[in-house]
Parts: structure tokens; C-alpha cells; sequence
């Protein structure tokens, strides 16, 4: 009996974490899993949303640790290794952010997160074709994935294909922004 107390409680404090993240509350929500992983610390989930409350905060060698423990606890978690990838590139280390996205890409070869994660180191070491051919394998994923699409344009601004990167911003110009 008291174990399902127990079970109950850290699934509420998990729920009210996990709603404070969503809501930008990240100093809650780590809060929040900081507690649980202290009582349970064996769910690859709850390390991997402790990471994304790391990371909104900037905290991103912390999330380091709490990626590495997700994925220490579930190696095919595709997820952790993509965010473990950008809070390496967060931190300047972009052979681990390298390592850490093909990680992703050998679980999930179609994974849009980690297809853009890629391209943007391939880009940022201006390795402008093959940021173009990770950004566009992530639009065959997902024709509407707007981080590929902005990403995919300006790779193609570097590389001086003007026509493109107007063909791929024009939808843009139908957006309304109001505040």
C-alpha cells in the first residue's frame, strides 16, 4: 500500500513538472524532477525532461548529465540523444554534437530533429552541401518542418542560390504576426 502512495505521489509531481515545463515554468519543473530522481532516479524520462529543464535555464552541462543518464538507461531513446547534441553544440563541443545526432540518425535514420541538428553543425563548420542535404532530408519528413525550411534557405543564402532561398521563405510573407 504504501508503495503505491509512494508511486502515486511521484506521478503528480511528475504531471505538475511536466506542466510547468510546457508553460515556460522551467525553474519549476526542474524543481520538480530534481525531486524525483532523488526518490526514483531509474525512469530514462524523467532524466530526459530534468535535461530540457537544464537547458531551458541554460544550464547545459547539467542537461549533459541528465541526457547521459537518459540514455544510460535507454540507449534507443532517439529524444535524449538529439537534445544531448544540442546541449553539446550549446557548449562548443561539436564532435560530441556530431557523435551524439548520428547516434540519433542510427536509431531513427528519418528523425527531423536530428536531421537539423546535424545540418546546423555541418553548417556552422560551413560545410554548406551536406547542411543542404541533411535539411532536405528532414523536409522529406516533414514538407512543414519550419526549422529545416529557414535552415534549408539559409544554407542556400550561403551558397548564393537566391531564387531558392526567395522560393522557400515566400510562404512567410502570408504570415501575420500581431501582438
Amino acid at each position: 500500500m504504501k508503495s503505491n502512495a509512494r508511486r502515486d505521489d511521484l506521478d503528480a509531481i511528475f504531471k505538475s513538472a511536466s506542466l510547468k515545463l510546457q508553460q515556460g515554468d522551467a525553474r519549476g519543473a526542474k524543481q520538480g524532477f530534481e525531486k524525483i530522481v532523488k526518490r526514483h532516479s531509474s525512469h530514462h524520462i524523467v532524466w530526459h525532461h530534468l535535461g530540457m529543464s537544464y537547458q531551458h535555464l541554460n544550464e547545459h552541462t547539467k542537461a549533459l548529465k541528465a541526457y547521459r543518464k537518459a540514455v544510460n538507461l535507454k540507449p534507443d531513446f532517439v529524444d535524449s540523444w538529439v537534445n544531448l547534441g544540442i546541449a553539446y553544440k550549446e557548449l562548443g563541443s561539436t564532435e560530441q554534437a556530431i557523435q551524439a545526432s548520428e547516434k540519433a540518425l542510427k536509431i531513427e535514420p528519418d528523425h527531423p530533429r536530428a536531421l537539423n541538428l546535424l545540418g546546423s553543425i555541418q553548417a556552422q563548420n560551413q560545410e554548406f552541401e551536406l547542411a543542404k542535404e541533411s535539411f532536405e532530408k528532414a523536409l522529406l519528413v516533414d514538407a512543414n518542418d519550419w526549422h529545416a525550411i529557414f535552415n534549408l534557405a539559409n544554407v542556400n543564402l550561403e551558397l548564393g542560390n537566391y531564387d531558392e532561398t526567395h522560393r522557400l521563405l515566400e510562404p512567410l510573407k502570408a504570415v501575420s504576426y500581431t501582438h
